[in-house]
């Protein structure tokens, strides 16, 4: 299995990118030939541990057991989950990796379950990949995001110091691009971040705003 994997990963139409050619659009439009690669939105764990690891934040040390198996089974004609409640699973959050969360067939977390996570009450051989409005309200809106960007604002200012907003702006910038996006910014990107920034008074407040637009960004969610 691992051979037939490093064949594949190391073959010319796996390593392809989705840039669009209008030649061989035109003679196959539905890429059944796979002249180019398929853009894929990230599963939920993806986007998840993407944040964290962008972020700074992702500790990659196994968890030390689950919060389910610590809870047990509770006694005959009890609550199941009597350590814990329904609701701390919905709000189950550390920095360790998405898989390490705890899950159970009817909640799931919540900076899971916006993003198609699997479907734990039954087999399931592939998962949807939706796009849908309620995943950019969960960037817009989640506390959890929120914190990672806060975090990634603070880890640029402390590597690219100065006293205002725009102070080492260039290298701000193309710091938490690569971090976020793993490229640098194009002009017309920097101009909006700059004009983003100069409109905020808080060095800390402008550059979290920018990054929560990176991880907002359809870029972040799809690879190309």
């Amino acid at each position: 299995i691992k051979d037939l994997i490093r064949q594949i990963t190391r073959s010319r139409v796996y390593r392809l990118s989705s840039a669009y050619d209008a030649t061989s659009f035109a003679a196959d439009p539905d890429n059944a030939m796979l002249w180019r690669h398929n853009s894929r939105r990230l599963e939920s764990e993806e986007v998840r541990d993407a944040i964290l690891a962008a972020s700074g934040n992702l500790d990659l040390r196994p968890d030390a057991g689950s919060m389910i198996g610590r809870a047990g089974d509770g006694p005959i004609g009890g609550l199941r989950f009597q350590a814990a409640t329904l609701e701390q699973i919905a709000g189950a959050n550390n920095d360790f990796r998405s898989i390490y969360l705890p899950a159970t067939r009817s909640v799931e977390p919540d900076v899971l379950a916006v993003f198609d996570p699997a479907d734990s009450s039954a087999t399931d051989g592939e998962r949807d990949a939706t796009n849908v409005p309620s995943q950019a309200l969960f960037m817009l809106n989640s506390e959890f995001v929120a914190r990672q960007s806060q975090d990634l604002a603070d880890l640029t200012l402390r590597k690219h110091a100065g006293r205002s907003a725009l102070a080492s702006f260039s290298s701000r910038l193309e710091f938490v691009f690569q971090r976020v996006l793993n490229r640098l910014p194009t002009k017309s990107e920097s101009d909006a971040a700059r004009t983003l920034v100069r409109k905020l008074d808080s060095s800390s407040v402008a550059w979290t705003g920018v990054i929560r637009g990176l991880f907002g960004s359809a870029e972040f969610r799809f690879i190309d």
